[in-house]
């Protein structure tokens, strides 16, 4: 990925919905509410992940939440490749 990548608004919809319902999933099932500078580290792990699997043309939001959670080892997410 260069430096300064631009998504089109569709792709930074999509990259924001994964990443904001992977973190709200990932809140909920671990019953706990993150401290700010956790949830910077975590949402920056999940985003790396998602803009991945973006790149590697995923564009089911479903399956980018999956992955995003793979990062921290989240229970519901699928021990699957980028696919």
């Amino acid at each position: 990925m260069t430096r300064a990548s631009a998504y089109d608004p569709e792709t930074a919809r999509l990259l924001s919905e994964a990443l904001d319902g992977a973190l709200a999933d990932l809140e909920t099932s671990a019953r706990l509410r993150l401290l700010s500078a956790d949830r910077m580290a975590i949402r920056k792990a999940l985003s790396l992940r998602v803009v991945a699997a973006v790149q590697l043309g995923q564009r089911d939001p479903e399956r980018l939440r999956a992955l995003a959670l793979e990062v921290v080892g989240a229970e519901s997410a699928p021990k699957r490749g980028l696919d």
